[in-house]
């Protein structure tokens, strides 16, 4: 992790994943307090954005030091993470709905808790840099119909004369393809980005940035052209093979 001198950030693990006793349900209850170095704060590993709050009170006892200078010294700068970590490398906070910021959640990502209780963000979309480009339930269902979104374990299968990798089954070609269009966000190579869910998730916005686009296609780009992008390539949205494809994904969107 990076280091600041005026950064410096404390982890508490709460006692539970889940149950009363999960502090994850508290962040609701204080009141916030506005802090414009807290506020406008974006932690390069561990939050979006800060809120002036007790530290006891702060998300899985994670906060900066610093941040928030006119406060009383247990107000501390809490970071928007949560145990739940499909939620946190996006990064957001699994709360109840009825407390999100805005109504600014999604589902899927807080495994562990119970079933009201979703990734919530501080912005509309659900990544700091706003880099998404597929939407979320495209790129869930596309997801499910590849691993069932999980990580796989072996991370590779053999699939059609070469290896398929991570969540996704991303390809070696689909990466090297991506890697130019993601801002940088691919890092290390093919294997340890496809080992990494939040890495291969970025690999799709970025190949669907490259080919999925209303240059290309005629038209705004749709789920559609997405899932069928997804499975057969730059041209897949011409391939009736991936039509089959297709169907099982807009098959899981109307299930959601």
């Amino acid at each position: 992790m990076k280091t600041r001198s005026a950064d410096s950030i404390s982890f508490l693990v709460p006692r539970s994943k889940k149950g009363a006793g999960d502090r994850a349900f508290s962040v609701a209850a204080p009141r916030q307090i506005n802090e414009p170095q807290c506020a406008t704060y974006d932690h390069p590993d561990s939050g979006c954005t800060g809120r002036c709050w007790p530290s006891s009170s702060c998300p899985n006892r994670k906060y900066v030091e610093g941040k928030c200078p006119n406060q009383a010294d247990d107000i501390k700068c809490c970071l928007t993470v949560d145990t739940d970590m499909d939620c946190a490398v996006k990064p957001g906070n699994c709360m109840p709905t009825a407390q999100c910021p805005n109504n600014n959640y999604q589902p899927f990502y807080c495994p562990t808790k119970p079933n009201e209780v979703k990734c919530c963000f501080e912005k509309p979309t659900d990544t700091c840099s706003g880099r998404d480009y597929v939407p979320y339930d495209c790129l869930h269902c596309i997801c499910m119909i590849e691993s069932n979104c999980r990580q796989l374990n072996p991370i590779c299968r053999w699939d059609v004369n070469s290896e398929s990798c991570g969540p996704y089954q991303i390809k070696e070609v689909y990466y090297i393809d991506a890697k130019p269009y993601a801002e940088g966000v691919l890092g290390g190579d093919y294997h340890s980005c496809t080992s990494v869910f939040h890495c291969s998730e970025q690999a799709v916005h970025a190949y669907m940035k490259r080919y999925a686009t209303s240059s290309r296609l005629g038209h705004a780009p749709t789920c559609e052209d997405f899932a069928r992008i997804h499975n057969g390539g730059p041209n897949g949205h011409l391939n009736d093979g991936t039509l089959q494809y297709w169907n099982k994904v807009k098959t899981c969107l109307d299930n959601l």
